[in-house]
């Protein structure tokens, strides 16, 4: 699905992102940790053809074995919901309702408009993705009238409506409370039957079972890329996160057991 090589990003005179080298293979779920400030929200950009690495010589940057995309084409191949995401269409358009928020993603705006046209492949589209998530309950409610959770589904929705090869999903519990936390980490974990999913969070717990690879940014550079059994140790979380970890494991969950501040890392 995504194969970067020595990936270089700058923004102004400084490299936020250097030597970037990861390999996702179709259904390969990846977990990619890192503290605020590491990159993270840079490399989801990249991802997203939202920005471009540096042109360099020993640089490459694949996606679905292509190099080349417009961002429209790429964007209904990945479906993106981030925490930002959610800020702006909860306080840009908060009185659309949830099946408007769903089907305008055909022509990536935020609401319908007179200039657009919609046909029953599109209807019919939004509709299916609203029911998958379950929220067909919610189809006509605006989104200022919704909570946290319902509003997330809703934006899985629209992802889900262009029926994407990937979803990228960028701290996607932040806000919602233990029950729909529990309840939209099940939703994902059904939806990587089918789905590739990369998931960027710093929060050890959302790690579900189905991920089998995770990467550990730090600085701009990738500090640990593996296996999850060999990249999830206390030692690495430590370094990455600058404070002392001490992992557990719950059947097939990881959880931090201790952490404490040290000034050794």
């Amino acid at each position: 699905m995504a194969e970067f090589k020595n990936i270089y990003v700058s923004y102004g005179e400084g490299d936020v992102l250097r030597g970037i080298d990861l390999d996702v293979g179709e259904l390969e779920h990846t977990a990619i940790l890192g503290a605020n400030g590491s990159g993270k929200s840079t490399l989801i950009k990249l991802f997203s053809n939202d920005i471009y690495p540096r042109v360099r010589p020993d640089s490459s940057k694949k996606m679905f074995g292509k190099e080349r995309w417009s961002i429209f084409e790429l964007k209904r191949l990945v479906g993106i919901v981030t925490n930002n995401f959610h800020y702006y269409m909860e306080h840009t358009a908060p009185n659309i309702s949830c099946f408007e928020a769903v089907i305008s993603s055909f022509h990536s705006s935020i609401g319908i408009f007179e200039s657009q046209e919609y046909d029953d492949i599109m209807r019919n589209g939004a509709q299916r993705a609203i029911e998958r998530v379950g929220i067909a309950h919610l189809s006509q409610k605006p989104l200022c009238e919704m909570s946290t959770g319902e509003l997330r589904k809703c934006l899985i929705a629209r992802a889900l409506a262009l029926e994407p090869k990937a979803l990228l999903l960028d701290e996607p519990t932040v806000g919602l409370d233990i029950k729909a936390q529990i309840e939209f980490l099940e939703m994902v974990r059904e939806l990587s039957k089918e789905k590739t999913i990369i998931l960027i969070t710093h929060h050890i717990e959302e790690i579900f079972p189905e991920i089998k690879k995770v990467l550990l940014l730090k600085s701009g550079k990738i500090f640990k890329y593996g296996t999850k059994k060999e990249v999830m140790t206390s030692q690495n979380l430590s370094e990455t996160f600058g404070v002392s970890v001490e992992l557990g494991l719950d059947g097939e969950r990881y959880y931090v057991k201790s952490m404490r501040k040290n000034d050794g890392f």
